[in-house]
């Protein structure tokens, strides 16, 4: 082969070469850039997230410090003459319109074994008070 021909085909080599290298780092620039603005966002909303949950949190002290429970708790059992059904217990309701009467458990199937030992020897002790 001729030595001009050579020289043209590794020119064009060359051209093609760098046209390749500047795609490449074209494309390359493109995503660093895009990849930063997807962190940024990342950040921005991870730190919407966290100043939501502290004013989540802060709701739930405020909400506790308004309705103290004890203070709830007792006005229901000292005022209203109310009372706190163990697992165990249940609560018959008679209907005005049927002959029937309907039994509300509450938390069946949910206990395991030793709840279940402790209801009975708690119900055991309560009829023997």
């Amino acid at each position: 082969m001729n030595k001009a021909k050579m020289n043209k085909i590794l020119n064009l080599m060359i051209v093609a070469l760098v046209l390749i290298i500047v795609a490449s780092l074209v494309i390359g620039v493109n995503c660093s850039i895009e990849q930063y603005e997807k962190i940024y966002r990342t950040k921005q909303l991870n730190a919407q997230l966290e100043e939501e949950i502290n004013y989540g949190m802060k709701l739930q002290i405020e909400y506790e410090s308004r309705t103290n429970i004890r203070e709830v708790e007792e006005y229901a059992i000292n005022t209203l003459g109310l009372q706190k059904y163990s697992n165990y217990q249940v609560e018959y309701i008679a209907d005005q319109n049927s002959n029937k009467t309907v039994v509300f458990a509450e938390n069946m199937g949910q206990e395991n074994l030793l709840s279940r030992v402790s209801a009975v020897f708690s119900i055991i002790t309560e009829y023997f008070d």
